[in-house]
């Protein structure tokens, strides 16, 4: 089986040296970048070739670090039949009694834990925490070192920034996007922007972007 990386940023370049550097290699005949247009010295195949490819015969990781973004992508890729793997690096600890969605990608030192459920599509990115009984939805990107309490629940396509954290019990509506080092003391509602410690909505996520 091949795998195609879609995307050709950091975090793609990222997930590729942790793959390849690890025994998970020797799973796939083949390993590349999909993007929208090709580049065949750097391993990138254009996106319009690509979709000329047997959707049988490779399956999707998305690496991209926007929520909008990757729900796009997963529903592009998914439209043309293609398979969303999942990903889960050595070093990282997923329970056995934990269920994971299509597409999880999951990089070192991550650690979820028993009676987490997750959508599909979603990035934990290195050292985060994700306690019991947490509902983690689809699309979501949860950053490095981020924290989040036991039976919290956060909602699809959200953004959890690098070092926050989220306390228990607590619900993060979709489509929200939580700040860098915040810490989230009350529950927030559907499109919010919050930061800060304790975080305070700032604005309504109208963009849809994380990164301006």
């Amino acid at each position: 089986m091949k795998i195609a990386i879609v995307g050709r940023g950091e975090l793609a370049s990222e997930l590729y040296s942790l793959i390849t550097a690890s025994s998970e290699t020797d799973r796939y005949e083949k390993i590349f970048f999909v993007d929208l247009t090709g580049d065949e010295e750097h391993n990138v195949m254009a996106e319009e070739e690509f979709f000329h490819t047997p959707p049988d015969q490779t399956d999707i990781l998305i690496a991209m670090g926007e929520p909008f973004m990757r729900r796009k992508m997963f529903e592009k890729y998914s439209s043309r039949g293609f398979r969303m793997t999942s990903y889960i690096h050595p070093l990282a600890y997923v329970s056995a009694e934990a269920d994971i969605g299509s597409g999880t990608i999951a990089f070192p030192h991550v650690y979820i834990a028993p009676y987490v459920t997750t959508g599909d599509n979603t990035i934990f990115h290195t050292g985060a925490k994700i306690e019991n009984n947490c509902r983690i939805g689809s699309n979501c990107f949860i950053s490095l070192n981020a924290f989040v309490g036991a039976k919290a629940g956060i909602g699809d396509n959200c953004f959890i920034g690098p070092s926050a954290s989220i306390r228990d019990s607590l619900l993060i509506g979709e489509d929200s996007i939580i700040g860098m080092g915040s810490v989230v003391t009350k529950s927030v509602a559907q499109g919010s922007v919050c930061y800060g410690n304790p975080a305070r909505r700032v604005r309504e996520n109208t963009t849809h972007k994380v990164f301006q």
